[in-house]
């Protein structure tokens, strides 16, 4: 039987990699700082042992022959982890988000920027998706700052995501392939 894997991804900077070994400790240790939660759902931290077994409930959900999931986040120079990015299903529906969650230390570097972008062109070009949502809190200007960077477009506030009011971004297929040809 043939199985596929999540592929392997490059930025000029970055490697984006399915969740490997170790990989869990880092995912969990990111849900521990105060400054990266305070934008995600309730705004809480969570405790690393609780963390570690979301991660692996995920994990186990999408798993490594998934087109969709999570990728690791790495600086090809040094190897670091860097964060995440994800593409799945919005809040279990049907709609496709892209998504990212990065340390402190890798804010500001346009790591989420490039990460996010490398999916969207996953996501369109691979998969021949033919839209993809973002959400973020309303307040999160970093966030959503990157998404207007990649090229979404901000629809409106919705509160029917998440259990609480996000700002709703999206992009749809033939909106990148102009970006895309305007780049060139």
């Amino acid at each position: 039987m043939d199985t596929k894997e999540r592929p392997r991804l490059e930025t000029s900077r970055f490697v984006l990699r399915p969740p490997a070994g170790d990989d869990i400790i880092h995912l969990a240790e990111i849900d521990t700082d105060p400054a990266v939660m305070q934008y995600i759902h309730s705004g809480a931290v969570i405790p690393i042992e609780a963390g570690r077994a979301k991660w692996e409930a995920y994990l186990a959900k999408y798993g490594a022959e998934s087109d969709f999931g999570l990728w690791i986040i790495e600086d090809k120079a040094n190897g670091d982890f860097l964060g995440w990015a994800i593409l799945q299903n919005l809040d279990g529906g049907e709609e496709i988000e892209v998504g990212y969650r990065l340390p402190v230390r890798a804010w500001g570097r346009g790591v989420a920027t490039e990460a996010a972008r490398e999916l969207l062109r996953y996501g369109f070009e691979d998969l021949e998706l033919g839209e993809i949502a973002a959400v973020t809190k309303p307040e999160n200007r970093g966030s959503r700052h990157v998404l207007e960077k990649i090229g979404m477009r901000f629809v409106g506030l919705r509160d029917t995501y998440y259990k609480q009011t996000t700002a709703y971004y999206t992009l749809r297929a033939h909106e990148w392939r102009e970006i895309r040809s305007a780049k060139a």
